[in-house]
């Protein structure tokens, strides 16, 4: 797919409201996702870890400028499976600092986590988390 045209960019308001675009759940429809980083807009990709094409795209975003984070699926109280590379309340803490530590990374996004949020002993790695 080829990026559609833009318009050129306006000189407004720095105090407007902002936009954020971040394309989730990438490192699995790689034809896709080079479509995003071609277009000339500011987005991140949001990987998961553990995904055939995770380092290659994030390596591809941010050689062409784009941010990006990492989706860190997390055990889940209802049992369901978040996703793939999903963080477990049966992890180490060394093997949770391992899995989600990249240089690459600007950020780090989480959801249907209540099973580890809820977990006494994985609170200091939330902590960790969230620097």
């Amino acid at each position: 797919l080829a990026p559609l045209p833009s318009a050129p960019p306006k000189v407004g308001n720095p105090n407007a409201p902002k936009l954020a675009v971040i394309i989730d759940d990438c490192g699995q429809w790689l034809a896709t996702e080079r479509a995003f980083i071609a277009l000339p807009v500011p987005l991140t990709l949001s990987v998961l870890p553990d995904v055939h094409g995770t380092r290659s795209i994030a390596a591809e975003a941010q050689a062409a400028g784009k941010g990006v984070m990492l989706h860190l699926p997390m055990d889940t109280v209802s049992g369901l499976n978040p996703g793939p590379g999903k963080v477990t309340t049966t992890m180490t803490d060394a093997q949770i600092r391992a899995h989600a530590t990249s240089p690459a990374l600007r950020a780090r996004c989480h959801h249907a986590c209540v099973a580890i949020t809820a977990s006494r002993r994985l609170r200091p790695q939330l902590r960790w988390l969230r620097r």
